[in-house]
């Protein structure tokens, strides 16, 4: 038996994969649905690396594992990013300014520059964030992750930063989405679904996506990268959450239903 058929866990391969296409669905065809994918997309996949996260690990695995899986690859795709920037719009970007700012925007996590001058780390910014939850995970516990949440959503809200396009200041408005993922492990009762629910659980699927899609519609999209939550910051945690849910319940019924042979598993690690 492999390590991918010991370890990995079916549904949580579905929730991502679905929560990918939602991603890639909401860029490509924009508009009439943006409000509804955007408002769970980027957020799932916070609660999935929280739901997925590992505590007790001592210090020095735990750093190794964050620079092989996240820094390396941060800083690859950034530089490589920079690279063909420069070599395809080297009027624009091939000067002293433009060069040190697309440099300095790496270290700091800097989504964008308002006046375009310089390369930001554009979507990469999601790996900043994730970085940084998850050293600060590692530092602590629970409680203080339930807690720095709480108070990162009163922070934004009080202050409005919206518009900041800053991996560091996103990790306010995406810790709590983590830290429910980590709450949900801890109490992780799942139980397997039965074959004469699937039904039920269809409708309820269906409940929960037409009342995502009217709230969603009320808050408008949250882009998470600029600190923007749409019309309301507790609006839009709401909103993440019913999405969470709605795939959770649909990743179990693909589990269900297709399961988790070795087929798939072949496919999975031919993807990986």
């Amino acid at each position: 038996m492999t390590i991918l058929q010991k370890k990995r866990i079916i549904w949580i391969d579905w929730f991502k994969s679905i929560a990918m296409l939602s991603i890639i669905w909401g860029h490509m065809f924009p508009y009439y649905f943006t409000d509804f994918l955007y408002s769970f997309s980027v957020p799932a996949f916070f609660w999935a690396s929280g739901y997925l996260s590992k505590k007790g690990e001592d210090n020095q695995v735990f750093y190794k594992n964050l620079w092989k899986n996240l820094c390396v690859p941060y800083l690859m795709i950034c530089f490589i990013n920079l690279i063909l920037c420069i070599l395809i719009f080297h009027r624009h970007y091939f000067t002293i300014y433009g060069i040190v700012n697309s440099l300095v925007a790496i270290p700091l996590g800097i989504q964008s520059y308002v006046d375009n001058s310089a390369v930001g780390v554009g979507p990469m910014w999601f790996v900043y964030t994730l970085i940084l939850i998850k050293i600060i995970h590692h530092l602590t516990n629970r409680t203080f992750l339930i807690w720095a949440s709480v108070i990162s959503l009163l922070v934004v809200w009080l202050f409005n930063f919206n518009g900041l396009a800053l991996a560091l200041t996103s990790t306010l408005i995406c810790l709590p989405f983590y830290t429910i993922g980590v709450c949900c492990q801890a109490f992780n009762n799942k139980q397997s679904l039965k074959s004469n629910a699937i039904s039920l659980i269809i409708i309820i699927i269906g409940i929960l996506s037409i009342a995502l899609y009217i709230l969603s519609s009320v808050n408008h999209a949250p882009y998470l990268y600029k600190l923007g939550y749409g019309e309301n910051v507790f609006l839009m945690v709401l909103n993440a959450i019913v999405g969470i849910v709605i795939l959770y319940l649909v990743s179990n019924i693909m589990e269900k239903i297709i399961g988790g042979g070795n087929s798939y598993r072949r496919l999975v690690q031919a993807w990986l």
